[in-house]
């Protein structure tokens, strides 16, 4: 093992930060590529027939109350609100912008 990392030049000395090995090794940050997946989610959804189970339940919001000690204090959906809103487009224009498919995967990146 120890063979293959000096081969390298890698040893657990160095400081290496997230990004360096990101940007050696070709990959994209987690947060970027779950973002990139929820955004195609929504796609998918939105452009489900209205009468369809899934659209109704998407949106749906628990009673006012607290939650138990060490859940999530963001929802899925207001993890996804914060992502459209970082993009500059409110919810309304989304409903509008899934139907033109361009404009729709040119949202997708995410600039943060």
């Amino acid at each position: 093992m120890w063979e293959v990392c000096l081969d390298r030049h890698v040893v657990w000395k160095n400081k290496v930060t997230k990004d360096e090995v990101l940007s050696q090794t070709g990959q994209r940050r987690l947060r970027d590529v779950v973002g990139e997946k929820r955004f195609r989610f929504v796609g998918h959804i939105v452009q489900m027939a209205p009468e369809a189970q899934l659209t109704a339940q998407w949106t749906w919001t628990t009673a006012v109350g607290r939650r138990k000690i060490g859940r999530a204090k963001k929802t899925w959906w207001s993890t996804f609100l914060d992502d459209v809103q970082a993009r500059g487009v409110s919810w309304s224009e989304v409903e509008v912008i899934v139907a033109d498919r361009v404009r729709w995967l040119n949202l997708l990146p995410i600039v943060l």
